[in-house]
């Protein structure tokens, strides 16, 4: 399920909206509490929450209500896995659009290598990939370093791979992190991952024949 944040003055503020049935829509405040905020920061990608707002304090949405009564315990990773009346389901109007502001620490992202062994020879491909804990649905600036310099950057939404053909002055340790492009925050790094460059292995052989002569005495046996 897409949700995102509305008149906001950041990313990880502002109105709620969910997208279904091909609209973006809101969400209306009645039983709208903390733990139902804590499942939307986590699951925009935000840090923890601060406070769930009712009575449009980031203004009146325009779309269709999506949801209503909303009750999450806080530990679910969607708001439509909470219990709500069912979509479109409400008896409230846009004076009532629920509203979330969370902090703008994004969790930190996991780095994983994806070949199959750590020791690798030069010419070879590494990948790793760069994944976000929780889902996401915006896209994101993912940014692979090497011994703590930013050496490659992609473009995606919850991970992103890296695919690099190493020489040996690619050993070393690797590590991610990631930023939305609407906003300025980073993330925190990753944990490292270390590969080490091993030697090639690929060698040429030359075969040499050698010819072999013999000759046969005047009975017939061979002379080598």
């Amino acid at each position: 399920m897409n949700i995102r944040l509305v008149n906001g003055n950041s990313f990880c503020s502002g109105r709620v909206e969910v997208y279904y049935n091909g609209k973006w829509g809101t969400v209306c405040d009645d039983d709208w509490d903390i733990n139902d905020a804590a499942v939307v920061c986590r699951q925009i990608g935000c840090g923890r929450a601060l406070s769930a707002h009712d009575g449009w304090r980031f203004g009146q949405g325009s779309d269709p209500i999506h949801l209503d009564n909303v009750g999450c315990f806080g530990f679910e990773s969607s708001i439509t896995d909470c219990h709500h009346n069912g979509f479109g389901m409400h008896n409230c109007g846009h004076g009532e659009d629920a509203g979330v502001t969370c902090t703008d620490v994004l969790p930190s992202p996991t780095l994983t290598l994806i070949s199959s062994h750590s020791t690798v020879s030069p010419g070879e491909s590494v990948q790793f990939k760069c994944t976000l804990i929780q889902p996401n649905y915006k896209y994101l600036y993912f940014h692979l370093y090497k011994n703590g310099l930013l050496i490659k950057i992609e473009t995606d939404m919850s991970s992103a791979t890296f695919t690099l053909t190493v020489d040996a002055s690619d050993q070393g340790q690797y590590s991610c992190d990631y930023s939305y492009i609407s906003i300025s925050s980073t993330s925190s790094r990753s944990g490292t991952v270390g590969i080490t460059i091993g030697k090639n292995t690929n060698y040429d052989f030359i075969i040499l024949v050698y010819p072999v002569f013999y000759w046969r005495n005047c009975q017939g046996k061979a002379l080598y």
